[in-house]
């Protein structure tokens, strides 16, 4: 190849680029793989093509998530996980006469997928799915999930009503109750019922279900939430709550800016990207043998905390920095603004105002001085208000 696809020659990842060049088909996966290793997806090969003398011409690399499975599960509710999402990476590369590997397209990993989580994001900040039941429980899931999860969590939420549980026995700490669910057929009658047994801790509020959607989907599925409600609990732990479907996350592959598009990333995003390649030789080095993990670990733990500390230091700075920039400002006054009712020029005066105010206009019609026209206003006032009262 060309250039150098090895991560540590570099601070930066690599992306692939139309018109690359490279010498064997092993080359172009050790690109591809350091590549989507970056990234954070496995690479596996998609399919190729051979020529009429059964040489190969032509081939694809892509994500292992390539393409989709349909369920074949009998029961719709509760389909088989897939791990197949129909990721779009791939390379596409033809081999030349003279032997040569090029690229001649590819797709940018993982671009569409992060647009439309950005899109949904966006949504889940500014818009609050409606509660069906009002639970603290359904509030916390609304305040943790994005909307597409929370849709999913309230379908669990609807299906309370066609279960009902009893507790089963005691084992020690933990109680177990036994969740009869009615299942209903395609017109929505009612099938047959289905028992589930849950397992219950109420020391440290651990749930343990025999459907196992929490542990396949991420979900608490029905029968959980029928025994959290019976419990009266009001709050469930936070390691039910999975960071994969939080609309809070900050998900590593989105601070890596270069990889998707061309426009110019900000401070934290370059030093994410010179960091990202580093860590990784490091993590290769400390995998070798125990002695290498051992010391990785403590050295981790020491730079983590002095990281800490530098930041504690730093914030606090800031904050000293604030308060002593903030007694230097000049205080101005308010400006003036038009108060309510009529304006002083329009208002009303009393008959002293009115008297002295023909009376000045009066004197300066004669000439009069400022100093006697004023002595003398003042008197002529004071006697005509004299005369009135009298």
């Amino acid at each position: 190849m060309d250039q150098d696809p090895s991560p540590s020659s570099v601070n930066e990842i690599k992306l692939p680029e139309i018109g690359m060049t490279f010498l064997s088909e092993e080359e172009v996966r050790t690109f591809y793989n350091s590549y989507a290793q970056n990234v954070g997806f496995g690479i596996c090969k998609l399919g190729g093509r051979n020529g009429d003398d059964g040489k190969q011409k032509y081939f694809s690399i892509g994500c292992a998530k390539n393409g989709r499975k349909v369920s074949q599960a009998k029961n719709v509710l509760y389909p088989r996980p897939s791990t197949k999402t129909n990721c779009k990476a791939k390379i596409n590369v033809v081999i030349r006469n003279d032997g040569s590997f090029v690229i001649t397209s590819y797709d940018s990993a993982l671009k569409k997928k992060i647009e439309n989580e950005k899109h949904m994001d966006f949504v889940s900040f500014n818009s609050i799915m409606p509660v069906i039941l009002g639970h603290p429980i359904e509030r916390q899931f609304q305040n943790a999930y994005t909307n597409n999860l929370f849709k999913l969590f309230q379908d669990e939420i609807r299906g309370l009503m066609f279960c009902n549980a009893s507790l089963l026995k005691e084992e020690g700490t933990t109680l177990v109750f036994e969740v009869v669910e009615t299942m209903l057929g395609k017109n929505g009658e009612p099938v047959r019922e289905v028992s589930f047994r849950v397992h219950y801790t109420e020391l440290h509020c651990q749930l343990k279900c025999v459907c196992r959607l929490f542990e396949f989907r991420g979900i608490l599925c029905r029968h959980v939430i029928n025994v959290l409600i019976r419990m009266k609990v009001i709050e469930v732990p936070m390691n039910y709550i999975m960071d994969r479907w939080r609309k809070d996350i900050k998900r590593g592959y989105q601070s890596i800016s270069n990889i998707y598009d061309d426009y110019g990333c900000d401070g934290e995003r370059h030093r994410y990207n010179i960091l990202t390649p580093l860590i990784q030789e490091v993590q290769q080095l400390g995998t070798k043998n125990d002695n290498s993990c051992s010391v990785l670990v403590e050295m981790l733990k020491d730079t983590k905390e002095k990281l800490i500390a530098i930041d504690f230091e730093h914030s606090r700075a800031e904050q000293l920095k604030e308060v002593s920039t903030s007694g230097a400002k000049a205080i101005h006054s308010p400006l003036k603004v038009r108060s309510r009712g009529h304006p002083p020029t329009k208002r009303k005066q009393s008959k002293v105002e009115q008297i002295m105010k023909k009376s000045i206009a009066k004197a300066r019609k004669k000439g009069v001085a400022g100093s006697e026209a004023c002595s003398e206003t003042i008197l002529a006032v004071l006697s005509k208000v004299l005369l009135e009262l009298l």
